[in-house]
């Protein structure tokens, strides 16, 4: 989001749901409304959208989710409120409220009596049948990042394991931004060394270097999410000033993690285009999949002119033509 208090939120925003991938996405107090709001819900990445447009700069709801994937129905809504119908493949339907609620205590009314008895509102509820009809159902609450609320994360069939992926090293265009890498480079520069030899020894040390100063930025960003969620749990039994400093000690770092990787994804785009237009946008995102999509390999015909789309056939057809060769 981007608002005059807290900033560019959209990348935090894309990280969660690059990490979560969830079906829908709720977002609350946006602060926009009108072209502003769908030029942020387009960087956000979802087709379909419904709003709760915002009232001058307070409030607003946002819904997100795309057709393909899940169908949702509206139910009505209000200034406080956006209800829907969630209809996904084989599931059946369950109705879902996405509420902010107003701080005008008379404009709450009833409603909010019992959440006032409660001094956190990152909470997800659900009534008796929709446990039993998501019988593994489940509500996280996410880390903390640009905002003063934690993104909540509802699970129909409950949480699996983050996977993790393995990326070769190569030269990170981020390094440049890391106050210490001019010095470093500086210092490990040969100009009288011979140019094959001495690159490779250089690549070496940048690869050190990357692991002790800079570290590998997935790392680094997986360890800054765990961190963030220690301390704001510890932070929700009792605030402790060392702990909130703390906190926004790790979100600044956050911030530079998550700008370091989108230069990145820039950088594996491979495009000119990179100098230009709006970095947040689909487009260095799907130059680098079409790139990855041309330089795999998902068949190979036989020698009896048959597709092998199977990982260990392929795997063991390259190798019996190797083999053939010596």
């Amino acid at each position: 989001m981007e608002c005059a208090r807290g900033g560019n939120k959209v990348p935090v925003i894309r990280e969660l749901i690059r990490i979560n991938r969830p079906n829908i996405v709720v977002l609350v107090e946006t602060h926009l409304s009108g072209a502003q709001a769908d030029k942020v819900c387009e960087r956000i990445g979802f087709k379909d959208r419904m709003r709760v447009e915002a009232q001058g700069f307070s409030g607003g709801i946002w819904l997100l989710w795309n057709s393909n994937e899940v169908g949702v129905t509206s139910f009505g809504n209000h200034s406080q409120h956006l209800s829907v119908e969630i209809r996904k493949i084989g599931d059946n339907p369950w109705l879902f409220s996405a509420i902010y609620a107003s701080p005008d205590s008379a404009v709450r009314k009833e409603l909010w009596k019992e959440l006032e008895k409660s001094a956190r509102l990152d909470r997800g509820l659900a009534n008796g049948d929709w446990r039993l009809l998501f019988a593994e159902g489940a509500v996280r609450n996410l880390p903390k990042a640009s905002s003063d609320h934690c993104p909540i994360l509802i699970s129909t069939t409950g949480f699996a394991p983050v996977t993790k992926a393995i990326r070769p090293f190569r030269f990170q265009a981020a390094w440049l931004n890391h106050g210490s890498f001019s010095e470093y480079v500086h210092s490990k520069w040969k100009s009288s060394a011979p140019i094959v030899p001495f690159l490779r020894e250089f690549a070496d040390n940048l690869q050190a270097w990357n692991k002790s100063q800079f570290y590998n930025i997935f790392r680094k960003k997986s360890e800054l999410w765990a961190r963030l969620e220690g301390i704001q749990k510890l932070l929700a039994e009792g605030r402790q000033q060392h702990l909130i400093k703390l906190e926004s000690k790790l979100r600044r770092e956050m911030d530079e993690v998550l700008n370091a990787e989108e230069l990145l994804w820039f950088q594996k785009s491979r495009m000119e285009a990179i100098c230009n237009g709006d970095r947040n946008t689909k487009y260095f995102h799907l130059a680098t999949v079409i790139r990855r999509r041309r330089n795999s390999v998902n068949a190979l015909m036989d020698n009896n002119d048959n597709w092998v789309t199977q990982t260990d056939q392929v795997k063991d057809l390259v190798f019996q033509y190797w083999s053939s060769l010596f």
